[in-house]
């Protein structure tokens, strides 16, 4: 199962997290301000789950709305990231993620660039090469196999001329 949280139409900063039926956090939000908060997980096993809806900075009152919806797909959603992209970097997007055996890795670049594509350990040590070089304007994918990887947190890094993006990946 897969499902997409999107809590919009906010007046204040508000922020999001997902939780087992144990308690466990999945996943948060990020974004700041009012922007929409969102939050995709691919690969969730049908169970109970939890939403959390908090205020930050003085949020959270009885004059404050939103809009909470929850979306579920036997698909993986794309999942596109809260955080500002660098000007070459149209997206990247992870599924499934958590990964048990493998994970497909799809990104997008608006022209050629000089780039490489990390995997690091939750201390950011760099662990393993996927692609380095001049990688061509448009959609890329590539396949990350679990291999000798252990279960836990790990961080996906697309380093371009213009920048760096980074996102978790979580192997179960």
């Amino acid at each position: 199962m897969h499902v997409r949280i999107v809590l919009g139409s906010l007046l204040n900063n508000f922020n999001l997290k997902l939780f087992d039926a144990n308690g466990n956090e999945l996943a948060k939000s990020i974004n700041k301000k009012t922007e929409d908060d969102t939050i995709v997980f691919n690969g969730l096993s049908p169970s109970t789950y939890y939403v959390k809806v908090f205020g930050r900075n003085g949020a959270f009152n009885s004059l404050d709305c939103y809009s909470l919806m929850v979306e579920t797909s036997t698909t993986p959603f794309r999942e596109s990231l809260s955080q500002s992209l660098p000007g070459n970097v149209n997206e990247v997007s992870l599924f499934p993620n958590p990964m048990h055996s493998e994970t497909t890795i799809l990104f997008s670049l608006t022209e050629s660039s000089l780039a490489e594509i990390s995997l690091l350990d939750l201390q950011g040590r760099k662990i393993k090469k996927l692609a380095q070089g001049n990688i061509s304007a448009g959609d890329h994918q590539l396949l990350l196999q679990r291999e000798n990887l252990i279960a836990g947190i790990y961080f996906l890094q697309l380093k371009t001329e213009n920048g760096t993006v980074t996102q978790k990946i979580v192997v179960q």
